[in-house]
């Protein structure tokens, strides 16, 4: 306690020294400002952070080819409360004609270097937006609900014009599908294109050839020349098909051996030539 007064006595005759103690006391309390040097050091520490630490991969669905697909193409599609990627474009001319969704093949990633993935981008850039759906390791159920998720995303984007183009086993789901919502009198399907059709749905009792039968759409069903399995599938579609079906088209089409995203071939502008004459929405 003495000690305590005679402080007070020392303070109240050293006003200034009072007030420097203050200050100094203040001062130590707070935390060293930083130097010039610790903040680059700082800055440079966390730059390199950022670029050498992937971020967290926080779409366990995705997979290495989905992956590299532009960010702004991928389409998370609703198929009866399963996620499931799609890849889509919208076209880029200028006037819609409508929307094509794109089928590949079995266990085909619509992004590989083939004739889908070409469709993909040529009609896009040609009157038409594209979904192309990914059916790998898919049977016929739920194929029917990613594709039936793929209308409905076209419609969300506006587009209630939709033709359905698959190719090989894609082919015989087009048919399943369309078949399928025929009998609803679903008038947003107008046309169905195959190509290189299997005649067989997996896991699934239904035969793609007497479905094909029973369209009352327009179908354009093709083949690659240089196949004879492909011409005596094309043979078994054809005679399955009443005579007298103008909504049905046949035709053979030219191999082609190198697909580019930046051009049609014979093939691309031939399949673009029936989609624009006969489900066009002008």
């Amino acid at each position: 306690m003495t000690l305590l007064s005679a402080s007070k006595i020392y303070f109240v005759r050293n006003p200034g020294k009072l007030l420097g103690l203050c200050f100094w006391a203040l001062a130590a309390s707070l935390p060293a400002a930083p130097t010039a040097l610790a903040q680059a050091q700082a800055a440079v520490t966390t730059q390199t952070n950022g670029d050498t630490e992937p971020p967290a991969d926080t779409n366990p669905h995705q997979s290495a080819m989905d992956k590299t697909v532009p960010e702004v193409q991928q389409a998370w599609l609703n198929a009866a409360g399963k996620p499931s990627l799609a890849f889509y474009l919208a076209e880029s001319s200028g006037k819609a004609h409508g929307g094509v969704i794109l089928i590949p093949g079995l266990n085909q990633h619509p992004a590989t270097q083939g004739l889908i993935n070409t469709l993909r981008h040529t009609l896009s850039q040609n009157h038409w937006h594209t979904l192309a759906l990914n059916m790998t390791d898919l049977d016929a159920a739920q194929s029917q609900a990613v594709i039936t998720a793929g209308v409905a995303f076209l419609n969300q984007q506006g587009v209630n014009n939709i033709a359905i183009l698959g190719e090989g086993a894609g082919a015989d789901m087009a048919i399943n599908y369309a078949a399928t919502v025929s009998k609803s009198n679903n008038h947003q399907l107008r046309a169905v294109v195959l190509i290189n059709a299997s005649n067989e749905l997996q896991g699934d009792k239904s035969q793609p050839t007497e479905l094909l039968a029973t369209l009352k759409i327009p179908v354009f069903d093709t083949f690659l020349s240089g196949d004879n399995l492909q011409q005596q599938r094309a043979n078994q579609r054809r005679r399955a098909v009443p005579t007298g079906n103008k909504q049905y088209q046949q035709a053979r089409l030219p191999q082609v051996n190198n697909y580019s995203v930046l051009e049609e071939n014979h093939v691309t502008k031939r399949l673009r030539g029936w989609l624009d004459n006969n489900a066009a929405n002008l």
